[in-house]
């Protein structure tokens, strides 16, 4: 909900999105939501798609990229494991999260299939034509 409705203040409050709640199609998931049933969410909500990636031994890693084309709003969730418990946290700027990779300074263009970060618009954009498919 933080992803699709963003707020200004008290963003960790779940009071804040339960005004949402009906804005976004849940019905047949289970909570908690399990991978598997990222693909059943996307189903139910043709304008979204969603990525999930996970942490591996410092390197952001694809787990569920997405296997629909461009869509009204897209979300990138981390998965954190623990066991068999799991949370997912919205990555807000994939930008931020991966540019210690890198030696640039500002923002940097990162290829959800591959995870490889570029400098520029247009080396991603070269890039991610071939790589999507």
């Amino acid at each position: 909900m933080s992803a699709l409705y963003p707020v200004l203040e008290h963003t960790d409050r779940v009071s804040q999105y339960v005004q949402y709640v009906d804005q976004v199609n849940f019905t047949s998931l289970k909570f908690p939501v399990t991978l598997p049933q990222i693909r059943q969410f996307e189903r139910l909500n043709t304008q979204l798609t969603v990525n999930v990636y996970v942490h591996h031994k410092g390197d952001i890693i694809p787990f569920y990229p997405t296997k629909h084309g461009v869509r009204g709003k897209h979300i990138d969730l981390l998965l954190f494991k623990d066991g068999v418990k799991t949370h997912y946290t919205w990555i807000k700027s994939m930008s931020r999260l991966v540019n210690s990779r890198t030696e640039h300074n500002g923002k940097t263009y990162f290829c959800p299939h591959c995870c490889i970060p570029y400098s520029s618009q247009i080396s991603f954009d070269n890039h991610f034509s071939d790589c999507s498919n």
